[in-house]
C-alpha cells in the first residue's frame, strides 16, 4: 500500500512540474507571442494609410502632417528601455497587460479626436504601448523555449509577426477606405482580445530583483532617440539644414553623455562593459544593418513604382508581400539552423552576401524595369534579411545576462530603430543628391544661371512625385528625362546601400570572430 501511494504521488508531482514547465505549451505561446510583436507593425501601417485623410480632416499641414507620421516612432525609441526594465521588476506578463491596455487608450483617443493635438498625444501614448508590446514578447520567447528549440522559435515568432502584420495592414486599408476613425479602432480592437488571451496563454514569468532605477540613464538614452531620430527624418531638407544637422549632432553627443553616465552610476540599465563583448556589439551592428535594408527597400521600392512607374498604392502594397513573405518562410529557416559558435558567423555572413548582392543588382533597374525582375529580386531580398535578422535575435537573447535580460534584449529594438531610421535617411538623401544633380547639370547646359535654378528644380520634382504639372519654361523642357534622373538616383543609391551593407557585414563578422574568441578565453561582460 505504501508503495502505491508512494508511486502515485510521485507520479502526481511529475505532472504538476509538467504541467508547471512553461515550454510544455511552447509552440501556441511563441505564435501567440509573434501575434503581441505582430502589433507594433500593423499600428504605424495602418495609420500612415489613415494619415491622408485625418489630415484633411484635422486641417495638419507641413510640419504638423510630419510629427503625425513620426511621433509615435519616438515615443517608442524613447520609452522602450524603460519598459525593459520594468518587465523584469514587476513581471513580462503584467506588463504586457499594462502596454495593451496603453495601446487601446492611445488609439482610440487618435479615432475620437477631433482636434490636431489630441491626434498627437494619442499616436504618442500608442507608439508607448506597442513598443512595450513587442519588446516584452521578444524577451518572453526564451522562458517558453527549451535551449535546443531557442533559434526554431525565434523563427517561428518571426513568421507569426509577418503573417499578422500582413493580414492586419490589408483589413486597415480595407477600413480606411471606408472611414480614417474606422482604420484606428483595429489595432485597439486586436490589442483588447489579446490582453483577455494573454493570462491564458502566456505563463507567468518570474520577477527579476533590482536596485534603484537609473533615471538619469534612461532620460538620456530616451533624448538621445528622440534627438536624433527627428534630426534623421529631416533629411530631406538637406544636410546643411539646421532642421536636420542640429538635432543629430545633439542625438550623439547624448549617446556619448549615455554612456559616461552609465559608467558613474551604481545601477545602469545594464552594464556598459557589455558593449566590449564580440558578440553583443555584432548583435547591435547587425541589427542596424537588416533594418537599414529593409527601410532603404521598402521605402525606395515603394517610390519607384509610385513616382516612375505610376502603380496605384495598393498594387504597391501587393508588389511589397513577396518581400515579406520571403522574410517570414525563411526566418523559420534560418532559426532552425542556428546554433551556437561559429554557425551564427555563417548564416548572417549568408545574409549580408544576399543582401549586397540585392542592393547591387537593383543599380541595374530602368524606368521601363518590370515586375518580372522587381518581384524576384525582392523575394530574394527578404531571403536575406531572415537570416540576418532571427541569428541576430538569438545572439540579443543568449548574450543577455539575466539580471539585466529585459533592457538588453530591448535594445534590439533600439538599435533597430536606429537602423531603419537610417536607411530612410541615407537611402533618400543618396538618391535625391544624384537626382539632382543630373537635372542640375542639365539644367546649367540649357543656360540657367545657378541662382535662378530653384523654382525649375522644384517644378521638375514636384512633376515626378506628385505628378504637378510645370509652368516654367525651364522646367518643361526636362519633363522628358526627369523620369532618367530618378532612375539614375535610384540606382546610385542601390549600389552605394549595397557596399555598405557589405562593410557592416565585414565588421559584424569580424566581432562575431572575437566574441566567440572572447568566449573560450572564458571572459565575462555581464556585469553581475
Amino acid at each position: 500500500m505504501t508503495n502505491s501511494n508512494t508511486t502515485e504521488t510521485a507520479s502526481r508531482n511529475k505532472e504538476t512540474a509538467r504541467e508547471a514547465d512553461p515550454t510544455n505549451k511552447s509552440l501556441i505561446s511563441v505564435v501567440f507571442l509573434g501575434v503581441l510583436a505582430g502589433l507594433q507593425l500593423i499600428d504605424p501601417a495602418v495609420a500612415n494609410t489613415a494619415l491622408v485623410p485625418a489630415a484633411r480632416d484635422l486641417g495638419m499641414q507641413g510640419s504638423a502632417f510630419a510629427l503625425a507620421s513620426s511621433i509615435s516612432t519616438l515615443a517608442l525609441a524613447a520609452t522602450v528601455l524603460p519598459f525593459g526594465m520594468l518587465a523584469d521588476r514587476l513581471g513580462r506578463r503584467k506588463i504586457i497587460l499594462v502596454a495593451l491596455i496603453i495601446t487601446i487608450i492611445g488609439d482610440v483617443i487618435v479615432a475620437l479626436s477631433p482636434v490636431t493635438a489630441g491626434y498627437f498625444a494619442g499616436r504618442a501614448i500608442a507608439g508607448i504601448g506597442v513598443g512595450a508590446v513587442l519588446a516584452a514578447s521578444f524577451a518572453y520567447v526564451r522562458y517558453v523555449s527549451k535551449p535546443e528549440k531557442l533559434g526554431a522559435n525565434l523563427g517561428l515568432w518571426n513568421l507569426a509577426l509577418i503573417v499578422v502584420f500582413i493580414v492586419g495592414s490589408v483589413l486597415g486599408g480595407v477600413l480606411a477606405n471606408t472611414h480614417w476613425r474606422l482604420a484606428m479602432l483595429l489595432v485597439p480592437a486586436l490589442a483588447a482580445i489579446c490582453f483577455f488571451l494573454t493570462p491564458m496563454i502566456l505563463p507567468s514569468m518570474p520577477k527579476v530583483p533590482g536596485g534603484k532605477p537609473d533615471y538619469l540613464g534612461m532620460t538620456t538614452i530616451a533624448l538621445a532617440m528622440i534627438a536624433f531620430l527627428y534630426g534623421i527624418a529631416q533629411v530631406s531638407h538637406g544636410l546643411g539644414a539646421p532642421q536636420f544637422f542640429i538635432p543629430t549632432i545633439a542625438g550623439l553627443l547624448l549617446f556619448a553623455l549615455y554612456y559616461w553616465v552609465e559608467t558613474k552610476v551604481e545601477n545602469p540599465i545594464f552594464p556598459p562593459r557589455l558593449f566590449a563583448s564580440g558578440i553583443f556589439a555584432a548583435a547591435i551592428v547587425a541589427g542596424i544593418a537588416w533594418n537599414f535594408a529593409q527601410g532603404a527597400v521598402q521605402l525606395q521600392t515603394s517610390n519607384f513604382w509610385q513616382y516612375v512607374q505610376h502603380y496605384s498604392t495598393g498594387e504597391v502594397a501587393s508588389g511589397q508581400l513577396i518581400f515579406m513573405i520571403a522574410y517570414g518562410v525563411f526566418g523559420v529557416i534560418a532559426g532552425k539552423a542556428m546554433a551556437p559558435g561559429m554557425r551564427a558567423a555563417k548564416l548572417i555572413g549568408f545574409g549580408f552576401i544576399v543582401l549586397t548582392v540585392g542592393f547591387l543588382l537593383f543599380g541595374f533597374v530602368k524606368p521601363n524595369t518590370g515586375l518580372g525582375l522587381f518581384l524576384p529580386l525582392l523575394f530574394f531580398m527578404g531571403i536575406g534579411l531572415a537570416f540576418t535578422s532571427v541569428p541576430q535575435s538569438v545572439l540579443f537573447v543568449s548574450v543577455a545576462p539575466a539580471k539585466y535580460f529585459g533592457p538588453v534584449t530591448s535594445f534590439r529594438t533600439t538599435a533597430g530603430q536606429l537602423g531603419y531610421a537610417l536607411g530612410f535617411a541615407v537611402s533618400t538623401g543618396l538618391l535625391s543628391a544624384f537626382a539632382t544633380a543630373e537635372l542640375r547639370e542639365r539644367l546649367s547646359n540649357n543656360g540657367v544661371a545657378q541662382s535662378q535654378m530653384q523654382n525649375p528644380m522644384q517644378q521638375v520634382i514636384d512633376f515626378v512625385t506628385k505628378g504637378t504639372q510645370p509652368t516654367l519654361s525651364e522646367a518643361q523642357a526636362q519633363i522628358g528625362t526627369a523620369l532618367n534622373d530618378y532612375a539614375y538616383g535610384f540606382d546610385a543609391m542601390m549600389i552605394i546601400c549595397g557596399i555598405f551593407l557589405a562593410f557592416l557585414g565585414a565588421i559584424t563578422i569580424l566581432l562575431l570572430v572575437i566574441g566567440n574568441k572572447q568566449i573560450k578565453e572564458g571572459q565575462d561582460f555581464s556585469g553581475d
